[in-house]
């Protein structure tokens, strides 16, 4: 949770949902920033950052995520048990009530068999490819988020460059396009309620965590 003088908050829950691959084991954890009851007085300029890590069983649910301004969900390299139907549920529901979305997820669309009110009216994907790859992921001109990007994306091994083309639908954009194909591996979107969500199908390691800012 961040604080400024300016009286701003900003809280988001973090969620990792992995399943023994080849590439190790990592056991579902929930990173948070809880919300800071009591307010301290800060000159102009001053703010200050607290945060604490705890781990979570089970599924992530409504309760979870609700009183966060963002929920993060990053799968990893995991190619199964990605998003139960419960959890789907849950972030429809937060989204609904204005929450916002980041997923990170190179095969959730893998498993989806066809198109669901979850991936168009959410997520704001119209249809796929699956495994296209990327090597390097360039942002979009004038996008608020992706302006000016590029990145060179580091991978553990050819096999694991599993990355999908996504045709947005109407109102979603393109924020990261391969270098192979051309086409979007990342989108965002504005739900019809208002709320906001980043799809990106790069896994998130693979991006440099020592190259400067872009």
């Amino acid at each position: 949770t961040q604080h400024d003088n300016a009286g701003l908050q900003y809280t988001a829950v973090g969620v990792e949902s992995h399943s023994t691959t080849s590439f190790g084991t990592v056991d579902q954890t929930t990173t948070i920033d809880p919300g800071i009851l009591s307010r301290f007085d800060l000159d102009a300029g001053e703010s200050y950052t607290q945060t604490y890590t705890v781990t979570i069983s089970g599924s992530a649910g409504l309760a979870d995520m609700l009183g966060y301004d963002a929920v993060i969900w990053e799968t990893g390299y995991s190619a199964s048990n990605l998003l139960s139907a419960d959890e789907i549920t849950a972030l429809m529901a937060y989204m609904d009530q204005d929450g916002r979305f980041f997923l990170s997820s190179m095969d959730f669309l893998t498993t989806q068999s066809g198109t669901t009110t979850f991936l168009t009216d959410y997520l704001g994907v119209s249809s796929w490819v699956n495994n296209t790859k990327a090597n390097v992921a360039t942002g979009v001109a004038g996008d608020p988020i992706t302006d000016g990007m590029v990145h060179t994306l580091t991978w553990p091994q050819s096999s694991a460059n599993r990355t999908d083309s996504v045709t947005p639908v109407a109102g979603a954009q393109s924020i990261l396009t391969s270098d192979i194909t051309g086409a979007p591996n990342a989108i965002r979107f504005q739900t019809v309620g208002g709320a906001r969500s980043v799809f990106s199908t790069i896994v998130q390691n693979v991006f440099s965590p020592s190259a400067p800012d872009p």
